[in-house]
């Protein structure tokens, strides 16, 4: 997948999960595990600033950046709510917005070749700075579009 087509699919995904919210207080709980919208948009907010800690790092010639304090992703993602449990709804929200805006920027200085090069993924894994991007910013915001999805269906019949 070209750099562009990447960019697009980030766009795309975040775009959906972004119409799913629409209208639901930032304090629902939406997850079986009783998380809030709140908590999702932290949650994934925290991983979009370990991807571009990352990918900086990278960019760089750093050192491989690793998330301080990964143990496994249950604990570090618990431990990221409860850290941003009392900012306020709009904190949250604009840093959601802004680290993706921040990740999408730092995505266009990188070259395709770049792309496909092999780095250390900031959860300990081996991947490309390609693989970096798809994960965090696209399969990451789909798999919460499907929760909010999920629980839009069970409590308002869709809407």
């Amino acid at each position: 997948m070209s750099k562009a087509t990447l960019l697009a699919e980030m766009r795309a995904a975040r775009r959906a999960l972004t119409e799913a919210i629409q209208g639901i207080d930032p304090y629902t709980v939406i997850t079986e595990e009783g998380w809030r919208l709140h908590d999702i948009l932290g949650h994934i907010a925290s991983w979009d600033r370990e991807a571009l800690a990352a990918a900086q790092a990278f960019q760089a010639g750093d050192r491989p950046y690793l998330t301080p304090d990964y143990d496994d992703a249950d604990s570090w993602n618990e431990r990221q709510v409860r850290r941003k449990a009392d900012w306020s709804p709009e904190q949250v929200r604009t840093d959601f917005i802004m680290v993706r805006l921040e990740l999408e920027n730092l995505l266009q200085q990188f070259d395709e070749e770049t792309l496909h090069r092999t780095m250390m993924l900031p959860w300990g894994e081996e991947g490309t700075l390609y693989d970096l991007f798809y994960l965090t910013c696209v399969e990451h915001d789909r798999e919460h579009l499907e929760t909010i999805r999920a629980w839009r269906l069970a409590h308002h019949n869709g809407k």
